[in-house]
């Protein structure tokens, strides 16, 4: 098979809102080709010379040696042999000086640390073992010469495991690229509109699409919101004389954003949800609430821009800058970690398909659809479903600027029963690497 005839182990596609450009980003598994305004740009990675690679560590590290990575590498040393003496035995066989070896075991003992302690001990202070200017002089350890720089770099480079870069690094560069520019990912789809699979998920295309759902998916856009647009952070629509949120112990939840459904969901493209009203989303780790305000009232004057003062760190984790928000309608699948998906798997196989269904589904903000898992389990769909998920990476700076987000994100979910009756007193959130 040739290069052009790879099966396509990814498919991103990206739209850009604000001018409606869409844009195509493959990869083979070694090539990456990024397809936008008719054209197609492709990336594939230079052939990896381990031996340059080595030899640039080991130039790095005989510039560097000095006593911290003398010891971290005798620490591994004992590790790996078991014991000490063994240690020292192969350390004076590689040809290391005895006299840095004791220098070290007095280097440990300034430290508060004996022989006989766990080589993984981390010290908390260097300064405390720091010796006099007499000392330094003639120690290898605090004043290595050259010969001893050389031969330490050059056992070091030879033993560390040098991994090549992976091909997908240009899957990688290029999807930031686009985000920088405004793209939103959106799920990949084949000519004919259907969800795009991959080879190992192919298979299965009868069995996941009864587990399509429909998904709006929120972004950043330009513009100074009103009180009750749509909008990441900053004030919150409040009528006067309503009360800010509170969490278990009292305090005001922070501010995460509000949607306009009359602008996220006008075409119905969410059947469950209403295509009126305000659903307006707080939440720290001590608590979260949604409130749903069915008819907003368009007038300034009967609203108040008051904020409660919140703890330091809980605006900074919960509280995004104020930007407007714009909504586009799509569709997706279940996390691979859904317990649905276990048909697409078997118990001689490798989660390699997990893999694929992950590389089908975009990250980002989402409105219903599936939440998008890291290292929380969701409850059972038949239980609870998800209604809003805020993702604080900020892939590509729309949001937070070079501030790199918050991290990690904030699920809300909801019994069908509840959504149903309009009820969003019971829902309740998941924060998932916050």
């Amino acid at each position: 098979m040739t290069r052009t005839d790879r099966p396509l182990r990814q498919l991103e596609q990206y739209l850009q809102p604000q001018t409606g450009e869409r844009a195509r980003l493959s990869f083979d598994g070694q090539t990456t080709r990024l397809r936008r305004e008719g054209q197609t740009a492709t990336q594939t990675p230079p052939p990896f010379d381990e031996a340059a690679e080595r030899e640039k560590l080991r130039a790095q590290m005989e510039q560097n040696a000095s006593a911290p990575e003398f010891r971290m590498w005798r620490e591994m040393l004992i590790g790996r042999l078991g014991s000490r003496e063994a240690a020292r035995q192969e350390f004076l066989r590689l040809g290391l000086p005895q006299k840095l070896w004791d220098e070290l075991d007095t280097f440990d003992r300034r430290m508060g640390r004996t022989p006989s302690d766990a080589p993984n001990v981390v010290p908390e202070s260097y300064s405390s073992a720091l010796v006099t200017a007499e000392e330094v002089q003639n120690s290898p350890l605090w004043n290595p010469p050259a010969e001893l720089r050389r031969r330490f770099a050059s056992i070091w480079a030879a033993e560390i495991n040098i991994v090549p870069p992976g091909a997908e690094v240009g899957l990688w560069e290029r999807s930031l690229e686009l985000a920088r520019e405004g793209f939103l990912r959106i799920s990949p789809r084949r000519a004919d509109g259907s969800l795009w699979l991959t080879p190992g998920l192919e298979p299965h295309r009868a069995e996941l699409r009864g587990l399509e759902r429909p998904v709006v998916r929120p972004y950043p856009t330009a513009g100074q919101p009103t009180p009750w647009d749509s909008k990441f952070g900053g004030v919150p629509y409040r009528p006067v004389g309503s009360a800010w949120p509170l969490d278990v112990h009292g305090a005001p939840l922070p501010f995460l954003a509000q949607i306009d459904l009359a602008q996220a969901n006008a075409g119905g493209h969410l059947p469950d949800l209403p295509r009126r009203g305000l659903l307006q989303f707080f939440v720290s780790h001590a608590g979260e609430r949604v409130l749903y305000w069915p008819d907003p009232v368009q007038d300034e004057a009967a609203l108040t821009r008051e904020v409660p003062e919140l703890e330091d760190y809980q605006e900074e984790m919960f509280s995004p800058p104020e930007q407007a928000m714009g909504f586009v309608p799509d569709s997706e699948l279940p996390s691979s970690l859904d317990d649905r998906l276990g048909f697409a798997r078997s118990a001689d196989e490798t989660d390699q398909q997990g893999e694929d269904n992950a590389n089908l589904r975009p990250n980002g903000h989402r409105l219903r659809g599936y939440p998008m898992v890291i290292n929380t389990f969701h409850p059972a769909a038949e239980n609870v479903q998800l209604l809003f998920q805020f993702d604080g990476d900020d892939y590509g700076g729309q949001l937070f600027g070079d501030s790199g987000g918050m991290g990690g994100w904030v699920g809300f979910f909801i019994r069908p029963d509840d959504l149903g009756n309009l009820d969003f007193s019971r829902v309740w959130a998941e924060l998932d690497a916050f």
